[in-house]
Parts: structure tokens; sequence; C-alpha cells
């Protein structure tokens, strides 16, 4: 097995024209596969986004208004908070990275969203429960953005690499 990165890469390149390819068809498969991985990781982010729209709705559909509402303010104001946004722009980002550029899968890099990080008091069951669920939303929608970016990037890779001919360098 080759221990050098670079080196391995070099032999790859050197034995595309005995395989009958290019390395424009060796690039394109490769962001194929990307593209099919980042566009996989946003199904399962939607998923995820799904299950805490429906604890949120759960929440407001049980709990007394004069107590669910207050409380979905304070989230609110806690989500809207420079200290939160900067917490999940840094964990967004680290996660973007691992699924885009290491094609790691979601599930491996979810970041767990405790209301114990903003406030030393413990919560009520009920409170840290739909701030879990709030903030993974808002977190969730982050990621999903710069993902389907992402996405879009890639396919409009694929589609200017289809656009170009192909030459067999053998």
């Amino acid at each position: 097995m080759l221990k050098n990165k670079y080196l391995s890469v070099m032999l790859a390149f050197i034995s595309l024209p005995v395989l009958g390819m290019d390395s424009t068809t060796l690039y394109l498969n490769n962001v194929g596969s990307q593209l099919q991985h980042v566009n996989t990781q946003i199904k399962t982010l939607n998923k995820e986004w799904n299950k805490s729209k429906a604890i949120i709705k759960k929440f407001s559909l049980l709990t007394n208004p004069n107590v669910f509402t207050p409380t979905q303010t304070l989230i609110d104001r806690i989500i809207a908070s420079e200290k939160f946004i900067n917490k999940m722009n840094t964990a967004v980002d680290q996660q973007y990275e691992s699924i885009a550029n290491s094609a790691m899968s979601f599930s491996a890099v979810k970041a767990e969203n405790n209301i114990s990080d903003f406030s030393p008091k413990t919560a009520a069951p009920f409170v840290a429960q739909l701030y879990k669920a709030m903030a993974n939303q808002s977190y969730y929608k982050a990621l999903g953005t710069k993902l389907v970016q992402k996405s879009k990037e890639l396919a409009a890779t694929i589609i200017g690499l289809q656009k170009q001919p192909i030459s067999n360098t053998g």
C-alpha cells in the first residue's frame, strides 16, 4: 500500500491512458461522487430539521400558551444573541468542511445544543427540549444553506465538464 498520497496520485494519472481514461473523466467522476454525497447529506439534514419542527409544533399544541409563548420568546432572544450566532457559525463551518470536503456524514458531525451553554441555572425539561429543537433548527438551516450552495457549484462544474470535448491522451 502506498503511504505517500502524492505518489499514489501521480501513479493514477500515469495509468489513466492505459485504462482508456483521461484526467477530465476522472475528475468528472470524482465531482459526481462528491455531489451525490452532498445531496444525500442535505436529505438527512432536512429530515432532522423536520424532526425539530415537529417537536416545536408538539410543544406549541400541548403547552399552555401563557407558558409556551414567553418561553419561545426567551429562546428566540438567546438564538438571536451574538454568543449563540458565533458558536453556531463556528460549528456550522466545521460541519460544512467535514461534509463537503472530507466526505463525512452529517450524523458524524452533528452538534448537540444545550441551554446550559447559555445559562448556569438548570432549565425545566420542557425548556431544555424546546431550546434544543429551536437551536437545532437554526443550525440545520445555516448548514443546509451552505450545502445547497455547494451542491449547485458541483452541479455547475459537472455541466461545464460535460460541455468540454473529451480528448484521450493515450
